[in-house]
Parts: C-alpha cells; sequence; structure tokens
C-alpha cells in the first residue's frame, strides 16, 4: 500500500497538478483504518495546500503507526503556505490550525507569528504563553514580547507598551530585557 504515497506529487508547480487526491480518497474509502491510506491522504492534502487538513490527517496516521518524520509534509505545507500569503490570510489559515490543533504548541505560535505580521501586540502575548504551556520554549515568549514592546515603544503611545509589558511580565516574571522595557517606558 506504501505505493500511493510514493506517487504523488508533494509540490505542483500549477493549480492543475495532480497531487493524486483521487487515488487517496479511493484509498481511504477502501481501507479506511490502514496507515498508509491516511498517510496518502495526508500527503495528498498537504500537495494541495491544504495545511490544516493535511496536518489532522497525518496526525491520524502517526497516531497509527506510521513514521513521525510524515509531519514533515504538513510542516512543509504550513511553511509554504504562510510565506506565499497576505498578512489576513495567513492570521485565517493559523486560526483554522489553532482550533484544529488547540493542544499543539506550533499551531499558537504560527498564530503569533502571523499576528505579528499584521503588527498586532495585543494577542501574540497570551497566545505564545500558550503555547510555552503547551511545550514550547520560553525563549518565543521572551523574543516575541520584546520586539512587539520595542515596535510599540518606537510608535507611540507609551500606555499600551507599558500594557503589553505587564502582560508580559505575568508570565516571564525573571526576564530581565522587560523590566528593562519599562524602566524605558516609564521615562
Amino acid at each position: 500500500m506504501g505505493g500511493l504515497c510514493l506517487t504523488l506529487t508533494l509540490w505542483p508547480t500549477t493549480a492543475h497538478a495532480d497531487c493524486g487526491m483521487v487515488e487517496a480518497e479511493q484509498m481511504l474509502t477502501a481501507f479506511p483504518d490502514d496507515v498508509d491510506s491516511q498517510l496518502g491522504m495526508g500527503e495528498a492534502l498537504a500537495c494541495e495546500g491544504r495545511c490544516v487538513d493535511a496536518w489532522s490527517r497525518l496526525t491520524v496516521a502517526v497516531e497509527a503507526g506510521a513514521n513521525p518524520q510524515n509531519m514533515r509534509y504538513a510542516e512543509q505545507c504550513l511553511t509554504r503556505t504562510m510565506a506565499s500569503q497576505s498578512c489576513e490570510d495567513r492570521v485565517d489559515t493559523a486560526r483554522r490550525f489553532t482550533i484544529a490543533e488547540p493542544d499543539l504548541a506550533l499551531a499558537h505560535t504560527t498564530l503569533a507569528d502571523a499576528m505579528r505580521c499584521q503588527g498586532g501586540c495585543t494577542e501574540v502575548l497570551p497566545t505564545l504563553a500558550r503555547a510555552v504551556e503547551l511545550g514550547a520554549p520560553a525563549e518565543v515568549l521572551t523574543g516575541a514580547a520584546l520586539s512587539c514592546i520595542y515596535a510599540l515603544l518606537a510608535q507611540g503611545p507609551r500606555t499600551q507598551a507599558i500594557a503589553e509589558i505587564e502582560i508580559a511580565m505575568v508570565h516571564l516574571p525573571k526576564a530581565t530585557g522587560l523590566h528593562g522595557s519599562l524602566i524605558t517606558a516609564l521615562s
């Protein structure tokens, strides 16, 4: 059954490229509990740029025994898709990813990155705090908090920067950079 996965064209060059979706659907219909059927569908979805659906399907395949390395198809799809979208579309895609995978740190860091693209800091810090709770390294929160705060300090109203610093300090009480930023904002 692994032959289907090997015949897929993973990165179509045209809108009409064959991603093997028909074959993947047939395999999944015929063998719904088969790991290779799940894997083939996940790869086909990634090929078509349906990254959130691909992630969910590949997660099912990995949970059923497929090699976790197969998640790379969904990861590459997300990377490629997010890089090619407008900021607004990135946020939309990332929100769908977070809804589909609420307990996945990567979904929350993806959403935070997309929100930063739009220039929003207010939602970024709580989103990254959730990612850290789910296992992302604390450094993602520190870096994002500082970059948002520095941008706010450069733009204008210090009251907004101070509010963001206070939010960040709740999540990162030992982050010395935040304390320095607070001193700068208050001076």
